[in-house]
């Protein structure tokens, strides 16, 4: 399967109690490839530094983590699995560009290192957000 991928955001709506990842985000980026998939007809997954990859319905609380470099290796393990009990055949992962945001390098680092060991194809797509 196809999905479209996107890093979660900074931003979120704070719950004490777990709603749905894709209400739990408040990002443009999100709301607009959460459309694009859906116009698509391809799965949309969010990239978590906590949970690692989320389908809109998975349910979350509010959390704060930013996901760091020096957690790249261990959380692109965690995602090798999910891709694979996903059955991911291809992620066209979504993004601002690591020019405008240095964050953003854990987190473009993490999902192409599990895409790499898990032989799964990635596209990288690269707009300007505002989130």
């Amino acid at each position: 399967m196809i999905v479209f991928c996107t890093y979660c955001s900074a931003r979120k709506y704070r719950v004490d109690y777990p709603i749905p990842a894709i209400e739990v985000y408040r990002s443009e980026r999100i709301n607009h490839v959460h459309r694009a998939s859906l116009e698509a007809n391809a799965e949309y997954l969010i990239l978590s530094g906590k949970y690692g990859l989320l389908s809109t319905a998975d349910k979350i609380a509010y959390y704060d983590h930013l996901l760091k470099a020096e957690e790249v290796e261990a959380h692109a393990q965690l995602l090798v699995l999910q891709l694979q009990e996903k059955g991911v055949s291809k992620v066209i992962f979504w993004m601002n560009s690591v020019e405008s945001d240095h964050q953003l390098e854990p987190y473009l680092d993490c999902i192409e290192l599990a895409c790499k060991r898990a032989l799964v194809p990635i596209e990288i797509r690269v707009a300007q957000f505002a989130d």
